[in-house]
This record gives structure tokens, C-alpha cells and sequence, in this order.
């Protein structure tokens, strides 16, 4: 898997698991302020406005210290701007923050998005072998998302194969 797919398929599988439900305790701004202003981030990553993504990210990021999607967009950026080990560094904090989130209150899409993490940070072994983990501890109707999940991955990464992965992603 190259790594134009694993940020495609990262995108398309955050803002499909942005639905929090109130998970993350109330910092200086409010969720929907929050979500506007990432999905703005993730606009200008798509269409190539690296600085200005960054730049919002940075700004948004001390506002809401415990929002593991926030880091987890610095670290797409990064990773467009050729920094590894930024790259690296904030995904690692994004895992880190679904990981305490998930001690609080568990629930399916921050588990889901944990196991897009470790798909940067490990591979796509790891990323099965966690999404495999994540399905034996669910009931049978949630087993269908799971397995969504996995077709999703399969498909965004073959269809990006021979496209700009950015061409895909249009939020």
C-alpha cells in the first residue's frame, strides 16, 4: 500500500467517523465550532493549500487539546509538506488520545480510527490484525461495519492506485 492510498484512505475514513457524540470533554470551543473548523482544514489540505491548513490546524489545536482528530489532520498534512517525522510524531498523538478516549468510553468509529493510525504508523498487517481485535469485541450488527470498513480500504486503495490521491478525496 503506497502512502498517497493510506492518506486517502485516512481522510475519507475521518470524516466518516466524525460523529463523536459528545466523547471529548469541553474545552475553549465548542464541537461544532470545532468540526466546521477541521472540515475547513481538510478542504484546504484537498486543494492544496498546505500553509493554510497548517496554519488553522495550529491555531485550532490548543482549543481543543483532547481532540484526537485535530493531530491526526496535522499529521496528513505533514506528511504533504514531506515531514516524516512530524508525520509520524502526530499520528502517534492522535492514537495516543483515542487510546485514552477509548478507556473513558469506548465506542466503535474512535476504535475504527485508532486502526487508521496504526495503517500509518504500522502497515496495513497491523491495521487488520486491529480491526480484527476491534470485531471480536462487537455484537453481530456491528461486525457489518467492521467489515464496510475493510471493503472500503480494499476499494479506496485500488481505485487510487493510478489517480492523484487527492483527486478522490472531495469533501
Amino acid at each position: 500500500m503506497n502512502k498517497e492510498s493510506v492518506v486517502v484512505l485516512s481522510l475519507f475514513l475521518l470524516i466518516s467517523c466524525m460523529n463523536r457524540n459528545g466523547s471529548i470533554p469541553h474545552q475553549q470551543i465548542t464541537e461544532w465550532e470545532a468540526t466546521k473548523a477541521k472540515n475547513k482544514a481538510a478542504k484546504m489540505v484537498a486543494h492544496d493549500s498546505i500553509g493554510d491548513a497548517l496554519r488553522s490546524i495550529i491555531e485550532l489545536e490548543p482549543m481543543r487539546t483532547n481532540d484526537p482528530q485535530i493531530p491526526f489532520i496535522k499529521g496528513i498534512i505533514w506528511h504533504k509538506l514531506g515531514k516524516p517525522d512530524s508525520t509520524t510524531q502526530a499520528f502517534q498523538r492522535s492514537s495516543f488520545i483515542y487510546d485514552s478516549l477509548l478507556a473513558i468510553r469506548p465506542n466503535i468509529y474512535d476504535a475504527i480510527n485508532k486502526a487508521v493510525c496504526i495503517l500509518i504508523l504500522q502497515g496495513d498487517d497491523a491495521y487488520q490484525h486491529q480491526l480484527d481485535s476491534i470485531e471480536n469485541k462487537l455484537e453481530c450488527r456491528d461486525k457489518d461495519i467492521i467489515r464496510l470498513f475493510r471493503d472500503l480500504t480494499d476499494s479506496i486503495i485500488f481505485s487510487s492506485l493510478d489517480k492523484n490521491a487527492w483527486e478522490i478525496w472531495e469533501p
